[in-house]
């Protein structure tokens, strides 16, 4: 596997013994074998320390210990990657098929790359749908792909990581600057990985919209607030719209506006 390069897979985690051992597995499966395997726990207290024991003949670094949240702790990842390239796979989170990296690393050679993004499966409760990575220009109003199925040089984010101050929106910021500094992004037209839409930090709709209001300078200008609160105005009545619609018509609606 010398000519192809190593690949560092990070999984953060606090309290899931419920999704950790998928994540894991869909980890350690991986046809490409020139991989090396992260984890970083909280301080667990549910379990998920026994799962992580379970494996650990497979995983090359491991610590629980307490962190300042999950951009600590995606950090404490970074510090510890000896990979030309980094993953974030976190817990519930994984990859869509057990040759996703090999697809990724052997047949798309791109060292000039600074960044490599493909597709994400995205799971709901009423069904699930592909979310094609959107044109790269969408950087400026929102994160054009889903930060799992992305794949980032070493070194850029061992010199920059992520800003702790955030607690959402903290992978947006990296690559909406990244972005700004023109570093190069490459779009691998496969699905990277695959999770659940509505879990996590990220599904919080005001915490999201604050944050990365913030990242793009919003949060300066006369009127945010009051921007905020009409924004989500709009989600709850969409959401409210949705709960009274049949889901299998969710799922064609998503599907469709996703093209």
């Amino acid at each position: 596997m010398q000519d192809y390069p190593l690949v560092t897979i990070i999984t953060v985690v606090f309290n899931g013994k419920r999704t950790l051992e998928e994540t894991i597995i869909s980890v350690i499966n991986q046809s490409y074998k020139n991989m090396e395997y992260i984890i970083i726990d909280g301080n667990s207290t549910d379990g998920t320390l026994d799962i992580i024991k379970k494996y650990e003949e497979k995983i090359h670094y491991w610590v629980s210990e307490p962190d300042k949240g999950i951009y600590n702790a995606m950090n404490k990842g970074i510090d510890r990657a000896n990979g030309e390239w980094i993953n974030f796979m976190n817990s519930g989170d994984k990859f869509y098929s057990t040759t996703t990296l090999q697809e990724v690393f052997e047949k798309n050679n791109t060292p000039e790359s600074d960044i490599i993004y493909g597709d994400a499966l995205l799971i709901y409760d009423f069904g699930s749908y592909v979310k094609k990575a959107r044109p790269l220009e969408t950087m400026l109003t929102q994160l054009p792909f889903s930060h799992q199925a992305s794949f980032v040089k070493s070194r850029l984010i061992k010199a920059i990581k992520f800003d702790e101050s955030y607690i959402s929106s903290g992978d947006y910021q990296f690559f909406y600057n990244s972005y700004l500094s023109k570093h190069i992004f490459f779009y691998v037209s496969i699905v990277i990985a695959e999770y659940y839409a509505e879990q996590g930090i990220s599904s919080n709709f005001r915490l999201v919209q604050r944050e990365d209001g913030k990242i793009k300078g919003l949060d300066k200008k006369p009127g945010f607030k009051i921007i905020l609160g009409v924004n989500y105005m709009i989600y709850l009545f969409k959401l409210i719209f949705k709960k009274n619609l049949p889901r299998n018509l969710v799922t064609k609606l998503r599907r469709w506006k996703n093209k």
